[in-house]
């Protein structure tokens, strides 16, 4: 399922999922956020809430997605998990793009 998850092979985590008993473990969902595989993530937070490395997860997103920072925003933000979502609105902002120096 890890590798699954990475890949962004959402199929194939489906069929684990329902035809085998090994799960996952914690770097799924961080490898899926690493490679912002929103969809598998979401489903992650569904079915496997608790094998979710919450902050990491929060670091990707930073990082690289802000769709999925805006999903994690308001999904912390309808479970009321406070100190996550702290996290979140800590670094949630829209960086302006960079402009060029006008010259007259």
């Amino acid at each position: 399922m890890d590798k699954a998850a990475a890949g962004g092979h959402f199929e194939v985590l489906l069929f684990l999922h329902t035809n085998r008993s090994e799960g996952c473990t914690m770097d799924a969902a961080v490898n899926a956020s690493r490679n912002e595989h929103v969809e598998i993530l979401q489903w992650f937070f569904r079915f496997y809430p608790r094998m979710i490395h919450r902050e990491k997860v929060i670091v990707f997103a930073k990082r690289y997605n802000y769709y999925l920072m805006d999903w994690l925003h308001r999904n912390y933000q309808a479970s009321g998990e406070r100190t996550v979502l702290a996290e979140i609105n800590s670094s949630f902002y829209l960086t302006p793009p960079e402009t060029e120096e006008l010259t007259t």
